[in-house]
């Protein structure tokens, strides 16, 4: 698209190319061997113990009992096992994936001594990295073809040095994934706009791959439906002399929903799942986790004004944090000034309208679901698209700067744009590169993400409750991961959890305790714990912090006789130097004894 400086000699852009796919490894091994923190997505944690319980040979099940899958068992006349309830909320594609390699890594399940970080978060987070790095390969690829070598190889600097990429990548999100296949589907989905537009036959082949792509992708995140969605409706338009392709996906996507729905009608009772929660979300003021908290069954009043406030405030929730959403690649957020820019070859043209159909799809899903401003952004899948943004992007503003291009030809003058964009956009991973890579050297095996994991203390619960026990806690895809304990979420009421105690009892399965992590115990004002969503438990959740200041509230609390031996696993350290407990185990009897004295960690994360 732009033709080579005068400076770049083939031979110097071979060697920059060579140093850029240096570095990538180089960030790439920096990230899963030295800074790594270990998981941070709940829906990774949650899909890593299902694969686990695959390798297991237990199929699609799941330790996170969720008390409205209870619900859902009992209406539809099933008895519930509360130790192993069949998962009805995670696609099933990447738990797929890692089983075989948690099957191959049994002797890696228990945590080593001394290591804070859990072995199979980083086989997880390889696997992410791997995603991420064959997606960087791709897009080379897209963009070497639609415009040139320089604006593929500056879109893949920019995106190498995107560290929310990296940050997702080992965080392990499906994220990883979905936005591979979405870059692997448009790579031939290219070939197909390129042999339509020179008059070649596309091919069943090529059509079957990108049918299969498009059915891959609707089962490896629930959102990833608003993508398929919008790939048809791109298909349709800008690939007419094949739209019974885009038919087809569209039927096998149909298809693959409904497949899916009937299996959790069969196994769970409901067509829907635990998808449910995000549609009741939308017409009533409670966010999903509430309702997947929520054992009574009772469909709360839907209010069409609250749809529309809902959809007003996704709106703008998602202008005001495009930054965050598109991870930090400055090139992606001014991909749209390239739809007022009509490109020479209409291949560009073509790819570039079936990309920004996608988005549009992908946005009409974020505001209608929300969820732009969560602290982990399982259900944001702007991601995906994020490589071939950052790619239109680059090639605009090449065209751009040509446009203010001197007859002296220089570095500067051929390629300042890229320069100042990336430099932008890399300044996040440049300022704290440096400090993580010391850190980890100095720390190996000792990061992690607090708050609010701390892998190792929870891990701790597989020795404190026993096989056939359970405990609830605010954090139980955590603890159904680390501890490989099954853990009820903490129920909407104390009510409910006086019902669901006397169920699992009858089953032989009591519940012995109860693990409050900083998801509940930590926020920035004393009285979001009476308004929150855990707010009937706020005398049980400020029970944990205060015991930094040697008082027990458990000694007058009624609710706290049946859990009321405190054992604090991790917090934060007052300047005075005592411990406030934000990660505590509350028992049924004194079970200290199980583990070695817990030690005082710190907020640090090391």
């Amino acid at each position: 698209m732009s033709s080579p400086s005068p400076i770049a000699t083939a031979e110097t852009r071979s060697t920059y190319h060579v140093l850029i796919w240096t570095g990538v490894l180089v960030l790439a091994l920096i990230q899963v061997f030295v800074s790594f923190r270990g998981l941070d997505s709940a829906a990774g944690m949650d899909q890593a113990q299902i694969a686990r319980e695959l390798a297991r040979g237990n199929g699609f099940s799941t330790r996170f009992i969720r008390p409205m899958a209870l619900q859902q068992a009992t209406s539809a006349g099933k008895q519930p096992n509360f130790s192993l309830l069949p998962d009805t909320s995670q696609p099933p594609v990447q738990p797929l994936l890692w089983a075989p390699a948690f099957k191959a890594m049994q002797s890696k399940w228990s945590f080593e001594d001394k290591k804070r970080t859990y072995p199979l978060d980083r086989v997880i987070a390889c696997f992410g990295v791997t995603w991420l790095l064959i997606s960087l390969v791709l897009i080379h690829g897209i963009a070497k073809r639609l415009f040139d070598l320089n604006i593929a190889a500056f879109t893949v600097l920019t995106l190498a040095l995107c560290h929310p990429l990296w940050q997702m990548a080992v965080g392990g999100s499906s994220r990883a994934l979905l936005m591979l296949l979405v870059v692997l589907f448009f790579h031939r989905f290219q070939e197909a706009l390129r042999r339509d537009h020179t008059g070649e036959r596309i091919g069943a082949a090529l059509v079957f791959q990108l049918i299969v792509l498009g059915g891959i992708i609707a089962l490896t995140h629930w959102m990833g439906v608003w993508l398929v969605a919008g790939l048809v409706v791109a298909w349709w338009f800008c690939l007419p002399s094949s739209r019974a392709g885009a038919y087809v996906l569209l039927v096998l996507i149909i298809g693959c929903i409904s497949s899916w729905g009937a299996r959790n009608l069969m196994v769970g009772g409901d067509p829907m799942g635990m998808f449910k929660a995000n549609l009741l979300s939308i017409l009533t003021p409670l966010p999903a986790a509430v309702h997947l908290r929520d054992l009574s069954g009772t469909l709360p009043s839907a209010f069409f004004g609250t749809l529309i406030n809902r959809i007003n405030h996704n709106f703008a929730d998602l202008l005001s944090n495009l930054y965050l959403l598109l991870m930090g690649s400055l090139p992606a957020m001014l991909a749209v000034v390239s739809l007022v820019h009509r490109f020479r070859n209409p291949v560009v043209n073509s790819m570039r309208n079936a990309v920004f159909i996608t988005w549009a799809a992908v946005i009409v899903g974020s505001v209608i679901l929300g969820g732009q401003t969560d602290k982990i952004g399982d259900e944001q899948i702007h991601t995906a698209l994020v490589p071939l943004l950052t790619a239109f992007g680059l090639a605009t503003l090449a065209v751009l700067w040509a446009r203010l291009r001197t007859d002296r030809r220089t570095v500067w003058t051929d390629f300042g744009y890229a320069f100042v964009i990336v430099f932008i956009s890399a300044w996040p991973m440049a300022s704290g590169l440096y400090y993580g890579i010391v850190e980890g050297l100095f720390a190996k095996d000792k990061l992690i993400n607090w708050p609010p994991y701390m892998p190792d203390a929870t891990g701790l619960l597989n020795k404190l409750v026993n096989e056939d026990e359970l405990v609830v806690t605010d954090q139980p895809w955590a603890v159904a991961w680390y501890a490989d304990r099954t853990a009820i979420w903490l129920p909407k009421t104390k009510e409910q959890f006086q019902v669901l105690k006397k169920e699992a009892a009858a089953q032989q399965r009591p519940i012995v305790g109860m693990l409050l992590s900083p998801m509940s115990t930590l926020d920035e004002h004393v009285h979001t714990a009476f308004t929150g969503n855990y707010a009937p438990w706020a005398d049980v959740i400020l029970r944990s912090p205060v015991l930094g200041l040697g008082v027990d509230l458990g000694e007058n609390m009624k609710d706290a006789q049946l859990f009321r031996r405190p054992i604090p696993l991790g917090g934060m350290t007052l300047p005075d130097g005592r411990l406030v407990p934000l990660l505590t185990y509350f028992s049924d009897e004194d079970r200290s004894a199980r583990i070695s004295p817990p030690s005082a960690k710190k907020n640090s994360g090391k």
